[in-house]
């Protein structure tokens, strides 16, 4: 496993659950919407670029959504008043849809392309569950643009989803940020309440 967390004491109820992949983070959490979230140190096994294309990865987790609110599960980047810096994340919105996003990152001589206005989105055509309700979730990016080439799967089966491009998308770019859960980027809200395990990057 690879990468510092923080704040999972605070969200953590001690259910153990053995888990052998790697990058993977195996007990139950719980947190509500306030000051609650796990943050995971910048490291490159999280990040799914070249530094000019984007590679393939995938994110799996054990997830349930406490309320109506937005819940995310994985999340790679900073977000803030002043900060659209993802590279990409794995939520659940308050409709209970699952929407996979990928942020373009800076160009190569500096220029800011991350200004939250470039972006992939793959959201599920339906809710996945109710509120209250576990259910696991599978998403895959083969890195490289197109309808098809990401796909989730809600307990073992492959759901319809709908691909948008906002702007123009090129790839992500290492932006430097923490990895999270429970929270929009390192600067941004707290989102839930809600419960994840074995989450699996």
């Amino acid at each position: 496993e690879v990468g510092l967390a923080t704040g999972w004491t605070d969200a953590d109820q001690q259910l153990h659950i053995p888990q052998t992949a790697l990058q993977s983070y195996n007990e139950l959490a719980w947190a509500t919407d306030t000051n609650e979230a796990v943050e995971i140190s910048n490291h490159s096994d999280f990040n799914f670029t070249t530094g000019s294309a984007d590679q393939a990865f995938s994110i799996s987790a054990w997830c349930m959504q406490a309320e109506d609110d937005s819940l995310f599960i994985f999340i790679q980047g900073g977000y803030g008043a002043s900060i659209h810096q993802w590279e990409y994340s794995l939520y659940i919105n308050s409709d209970q849809k699952i929407i996979l996003s990928l942020h373009d990152g800076p160009t190569a001589d500096g220029g800011a392309r991350n200004d939250n206005t470039n972006y992939l989105n793959w959201i599920t055509d339906s809710a996945v569950a109710d509120k209250g309700e576990w259910f696991h979730v599978v998403t895959t990016y083969t890195g490289s643009k197109a309808s098809g080439n990401g796909k989730i799967y809600i307990n073992g089966s492959s759901v319809d989803v709908t691909y948008t491009e906002t702007g123009t998308y090129q790839y992500m770019t290492n932006q430097g940020f923490s990895a999270m859960m429970f929270r929009k980027g390192t600067s941004g809200s707290y989102t839930g309440p809600g419960s994840l395990t074995e989450v699996s990057v």
